[in-house]
């Protein structure tokens, strides 16, 4: 099975206001019954701490499938032989974690966010890393990261981005 990495250019305040304790706003539109259930579950402050059942990884899903309908999925190039280390060096945003307290998981998705205010500094770190990349495949891979970043940058808005 191949990876995936998603990213999606967001404000992550209303990601994050929509799902945090005791908001009563509604789910938008096309959100799927599934996500809207375990997206309602994080909005009682036991859920992180005590959740039920035991795949807490559906948390994780349910935030990118509504952070994909809130914001603008980002055409980033296919992973395939990309090696993991050159991924987290391009991105190291995807190490921060939820941007929304999440019972913990053992698996995918792996989440992380970047503050628009943080973007800059990350297209500096991802150009030196393009610099030095191995191969043909993980210079592409990077290449269309960047362009990426520069959306997110144009558009004004947070990354929040997804990793399976």
């Amino acid at each position: 099975m191949s990876q995936t990495l998603v990213a999606v250019a967001i404000d992550l305040d209303r990601l994050t206001t929509l799902v945090a304790p005791g908001n009563a706003f509604s789910f938008p539109e096309g959100l799927s019954p599934s996500a809207q259930e375990w997206l309602t579950q994080l909005r009682t402050p036991s859920a992180v701490e005590n959740p039920q059942g035991d795949n807490n990884s559906e948390f994780g899903y349910a935030l990118v499938e509504l952070a994909e309908l809130l914001g603008e999925r980002l055409n980033l190039p296919e992973l395939e032989d990309v090696r993991g280390i050159e991924l987290f060096e391009a991105a190291p945003w995807m190490a921060s974690g939820s941007p929304v307290p999440l019972p913990m998981y053992p698996d995918f998705p792996f989440i992380g966010f970047l503050p628009r205010g943080d973007i800059d500094r990350t297209i500096n770190a991802a150009k030196e890393t393009l610099a030095q990349a191995a191969d043909e495949s993980t210079a592409g891979f990077l290449d269309g990261l960047l362009t990426g970043y520069h959306q997110a940058k144009r558009m004004n808005r947070d990354l929040f981005g997804s990793y399976y």
